[in-house]
């Protein structure tokens, strides 16, 4: 398992290949429901996963290398050109980490603040009196949750978001926003957001947004990947709910939907929701609606889950390299320069690759009789 910028940016490129998967299948509610909605839930756990794995997994043969003849040696050309400042020289491969980091750093502080800021605010709000909301709140929290498990949600009205949504700091917080909610409305309200308390979205989604910072540069993981993952989350609540309600209780839980729905698209003021597990797109909510509706939508499918283990997998299978042509003496032999301390051989169990001061020359299914002498590793040093 290694970790440099070609695995790195390869990591970013199978973590598109995913989502971009996931989007088509959100987008055909027939082809998500013959997937499985848990099915997708799982995919996008996967998804997380893949962005924290930035690595490649030569050892276990999972992982290939794939060598770009023009456009990728001419970017390396360019990343390790040396810029002179006086009697110190920096390449451009340096000025790109120091710009990635100082975008991550920039981008994980300011998230880190909007929580932080987010929780101050929220927990100096004035908290619900109401005694029969904070009834119907607990009843339902018992249904969820073992009866030796502590009560301590707490509950907020305010137009903060313009559907109902679920924050964690020291304690969860439920916010309900300024809609006419039935008590028996406001019992699938809570429900929604306690099944998120107990799946854990709230940090899964924290999990999220950090590992978005990470890829910072690349604007469709940036733009792309949380509202993937907040829909997965929604379709899996909704999901849960419903498999045990009967038709007039389903039609209770539309209501609540339909309701909210309306506020969403109403709606004029453009809310950004900080870390609070909420939805803010009509669209989705229709898809959300329509899941509820079919009675043809799967929970958790074979296909589907072998289709995500199966994507998840290969997305780790290539890693684009540059390959290094050789130079040439006067009667054609290839002549390699290099500190002999860091040339070696890696055996992948299939061909070997030829490392020429750290860096990687060229694959081959011999060694080459030039070379003999250098060590043969079973993987690659550090």
């Amino acid at each position: 398992m290694e970790l440099d910028l070609s695995s790195y940016f390869s990591a970013s490129l199978g973590l598109m290949l995913l989502l971009v998967t996931v989007r088509v299948i959100m987008h055909y509610t027939a082809l998500l429901s013959k997937f499985g909605i848990i099915g997708l839930y799982i995919f996008v756990i996967l998804i997380l996963l893949r962005g924290y794995l930035p690595f490649d997994f030569y050892k276990i043969n999972l992982t290939t290398s794939y060598y770009s003849h023009k456009i990728l040696p001419f970017l390396r050309d360019v990343i390790y050109y040396e810029i002179n400042a006086g009697d110190k020289s920096v390449t451009t491969k340096q000025i790109a980490i120091i710009i990635l980091m100082i975008g991550w750093t920039l981008i994980t502080g300011k998230k880190i603040y909007g929580y932080f800021a987010f929780k101050k605010f929220i927990n100096s709000a004035a908290f619900c009196h109401n005694a029969d909301i904070i009834q119907i709140c607990k009843d339902t929290f018992y249904t969820i949750f073992p009866a030796k498990k502590k009560y301590n949600i707490k509950i907020v009205q305010s137009n903060i978001f313009s559907s109902p949504a679920i924050f964690v700091s020291s304690y969860p917080i439920i916010i309900l926003p300024d809609i006419l909610y039935t008590k028996e409305e406001l019992k699938f309200v809570f429900q929604h957001e306690l099944i998120h308390l107990k799946h854990g979205d709230f940090f899964i989604k924290m999990v999220a947004d950090l590992m978005i910072a990470g890829y910072w540069w690349n604007l469709y993981i940036y733009r792309n990947l949380f509202n993937i993952i907040n829909q997965a989350q929604e379709l899996y609540v909704d999901y849960e709910v419903n498999k045990a309600l009967n038709k007039k209780e389903r039609m209770v839980y539309l209501n609540v939907l339909s309701k909210t729905a309306d506020n969403i698209y109403n709606d004029k003021v453009n809310r950004k929701p900080i870390y609070a597990l909420t939805d803010v797109c009509p669209l989705n909510m229709r898809q959300r609606l329509e899941c509820i509706i079919s009675s043809r939508v799967n929970g958790l499918t074979f296909k589907g889950i072998i289709f995500s283990i199966a994507l998840f997998s290969f997305s780790f299978k290539f890693v684009f390299e540059p390959y290094i042509q050789p130079a040439y003496d006067e009667i054609g032999d290839e002549i390699f320069y290099g500190n002999e301390e860091l040339s070696y051989y890696i055996w992948d169990g299939m061909n070997y690759k030829l490392y020429i001061s750290g860096e990687c020359v060229c694959t081959t299914p011999d060694i080459h009789e030039d070379f003999k002498e250098l060590p043969v590793y079973k993987e690659e040093l550090k």
